[in-house]
């Protein structure tokens, strides 16, 4: 809906309609077309290109900047580590994984490079499994439950039975599920189990005996829980208290003494049952806030939980080489034997002689005592009760965090990663070790090519804490920026340097660069609908020439910036002194400007702010969709342009005839009039009819321009 009021004979105009005919002659055809074949090209053409080069990346492992070179027509292998998913994403995951989205998107979209790019998920990991956070989980399902009722009994009932069900039973063999009828009748798995402890007469119980041995090792091998006798135990347990709830229930015995009778009953399997949606949850909004950043998903997604098998094969090729020895149920990686081979480079990211055993995390689950040196890490935890554990050469247990990575992105990629990366805070322990025992299974020298960290990120000056009160999570951060706006506090650092974000960064650098782009955009589509001042095929004179030498200039400087290690701040000032000689340009030319130069500058712009991942959807428009606040669906204000331009030469002419004071002034305005109505104003859809006495009318036509 547009409504304009002119202060000459009170016109009211309003129009709801088609899409304007905003530029239907040569300069649509240059708007669309005529630039569109630039630096990038569409994402899912980008393979096509062969990538230019120098391209050199700063290199953790080297300390200096690696080139990065074509291979062959084969993708690079790429492997980041992924979050630990237990709780919400924050501004320190924002800060880690836009920038990564804007490197690939540099590699993809600008240089040509293919990538693939594999991200785990740590789903396996002592914040997540900690027993505390389990318990943590019973009581607040205690504290939501005031009362014993039927509707709490169906609830936990139903949880016992799909823990049973895809843990134990579907482990089973089919034929033993179905002589038991435990496919139709799944608590029929305790009263089967314990008539195999009760009888004396082994003779006539040989089938439930061999029920028991298999629920035995499928609770071994598929539980959360350790001990065998335990894991009965527990699930019995909860069985049983399920039981003398629904007796409670019939008595009328529902208050909240009972529900905490039930509960404390089933806590062992309940919090691992909660536990487990809850890392489901977390995982599920951590890729639905990067979708928010927009941040394209990786290629792969590998979980700790799903690699198992193949982390217990890694440690056995340790082993098999001599690097890694068992303790206890556990295995470690014999830094001194490795160190003594002179094969590795984890070294180089930090020695481990400097280590001190405080900043060690494996020391405080392990005695140093299971240990030859203090600097050995876990590649195999030995399991501790109530922890999640998986069955393995070396008794139940569960990986360390550091083999997790080494076995996944070998799973995938083989022998060889080209890139590697993840925050800076991982550069050690976690990659200096996942570098030694990869190396060490490999027999190879060189697993990964080039490290990429990302830099540290503070608030206000201070390190991101919930006990200083600084925490913010994504969620909180999109209520107060879009995510365009937090895409570029983040293209305005390096990406391996340390950004402390504040609001005053927001406020004086963000938002400010994103006004002046914006206006010059607005500017440009203004100015490509006015055909005195927008020529096509306009004469080159020195100023035309000036701006095209700089545009030239630009582009290389642009270039170069993003060969030396994806300089983005560099890269943002050559676009923002591109728009600051454009607008010089346009504002000191009065005879017209040369719009197909215009044109392709602005389209240039657009292209290249696209390509850093600005723009959420990849299309040939001019500029970018803009949003009215921070969460707020997006607007395209470009269909008001030829209306908004209609009323101001409107006024113009009304200013020209009024300052001239001719005695023919009356008449003029008239005619002036005439034409807006006769010429103006059919263009655009409407039609405005005079009526004696009355506002006039407007009503919105259709001419062939409305189809085009």
């Amino acid at each position: 809906m547009l409504a304009v009021v002119i202060g000459v004979g009170m016109l009211s105009l309003s129009r709801t309609g088609p899409s304007s005919p905003r530029l239907y002659t040569l300069r649509s055809y240059c708007l669309r077309r005529a630039y569109s074949n630039t630096e990038v090209i569409p994402h899912s053409n980008s393979a096509e290109r062969k990538p230019h080069g120098p391209l050199r990346v700063y290199n953790s492992l080297t300390k200096s900047k690696t080139s990065i070179e074509p291979y062959n027509g084969r993708p690079l292998k790429w492997y980041s580590c992924g979050p630990t998913v237990y709780d919400s994403a924050h501004l320190g995951h924002a800060r880690n994984y836009v920038s990564q989205d804007i490197i690939r998107r540099i590699l993809v979209d600008y240089f040509g490079y293919d990538v693939h790019l594999v991200m785990n998920v740590t789903d396996i990991d002592d914040k997540i499994i900690a027993r505390t956070r389990e318990n943590y989980f019973a009581e607040r399902f205690k504290a939501e439950h005031d009362e014993l009722t039927r509707e709490l009994i169906s609830e936990m009932t139903e949880m016992l039975r799909v823990f049973v069900q895809t843990k134990i039973i579907r482990t089973l063999p089919q034929d033993m599920v179905h002589k038991e009828g435990l496919d139709q009748d799944w608590t029929k798995l305790f009263s089967l189990v314990d008539s195999a402890h009760l009888s004396s007469a082994a003779s006539k119980i040989s089938g439930r005996e061999k029920l028991k041995t298999h629920f035995i090792s499928a609770v071994c091998l598929r539980s959360d829980r350790v001990e065998t006798g335990a894991n009965y135990e527990y699930q019995k347990r909860f069985f049983d208290s399920l039981v003398v709830g629904r007796s409670r229930l019939g008595d009328g015995l529902t208050n909240k003494n009972f529900v905490l009778e039930l509960v404390e009953g089933s806590k062992d399997i309940l919090g691992t049952v909660l536990n487990e949606k809850t890392a489901d949850l977390w995982e599920s909004r951590f890729f639905r806030d990067m979708s928010r950043l927009n941040v394209e998903p990786p290629g792969t997604i590998t979980r700790a939980s799903e690699y198992v098998p193949e982390i217990v094969r890694f440690i056995e090729g340790i082993l098999d080489k001599g690097y890694a020895y068992s303790s206890n149920g556990s295995v470690y990686f014999d830094t001194c034997a490795f160190k003594q081979s002179g094969e590795g480079r984890q070294v180089i990211l930090l020695p481990l002689s400097t280590l001190k055993l405080k900043s060690m995390p494996d020391a405080a689950h392990a005695f140093v005592s299971d240990k030859k040196a203090t600097t050995d890490f876990s590649l195999w935890k030995a399991a501790k009760p109530g922890e999640p554990s998986w069955n393995s050469p070396w008794g139940p247990g569960r990986p360390g965090w550091h083999i997790e990575c080494s076995a996944m992105a070998s799973s995938v990629f083989g022998d060889h990663l080209h890139i590697h990366s993840g925050g800076i805070d991982l550069m050690f322990p976690h990659h200096a070790n996942e570098l030694a025992q990869s190396e060490a299974y490999h027999d190879c020298a060189e697993w990964v090519d080039c490290f990429i960290h990302i830099g540290h990120l503070h608030i206000d000056g201070l390190k991101m804490s919930k006990s200083l009160k600084n925490f913010i999570t994504i969620d909180e951060l999109l209520k107060k920026y879009t995510s365009r706006q937090i895409r570029f506090a983040f293209l305005l650092r390096s990406w391996n340097a340390r950004l402390d974000f504040s609001d005053s960064i927001m406020e004086n650098e963000v938002l400010p660069l994103e006004a002046t782009i914006k206006n010059f955009f607005a500017h440009v589509e203004s100015l490509a609908i006015d055909k005195r001042t927008f020529k096509i095929g306009h004469l080159s004179g020195v100023r035309e020439q000036d701006l095209r030498l700089n545009f030239d200039r630009a582009k290389t400087t642009f270039r170069n910036a993003l060969s030396d290690s994806m300089n983005t701040p560099s890269a943002l000032a050559v676009i923002r002194n591109l728009i600051a000689q454009s607008n010089a340009y346009i504002n000191q030319t009065s005879s017209g400007v040369d719009g197909l130069l215009i044109i392709e500058i602005a389209t240039w712009i657009s292209k290249m702010l696209r390509m850093f991942g600005l723009e959420q959807q990849d299309t040939a428009r001019l500029g970018w969709e803009t949003a009215s606040s921070p969460g707020s669906a997006t607007s395209d204000n470009s269909a008001l342009l030829p209306y908004l331009q209609a009323l101001s030469s409107f006024r113009d002419d009304i200013r020209s005839i009024a300052k001239n004071r001719s005695p023919d002034m009356a008449q003029e305005l008239l005619v002036l009039c005439d034409k807006l109505r006769g010429d103006v104003l059919p263009p655009l859809g409407i039609q405005l009819s005079d009526r004696a006495g009355k506002w006039p009318r407007a009503d919105q036509v259709c001419t062939t321009k409305c189809f085009t």
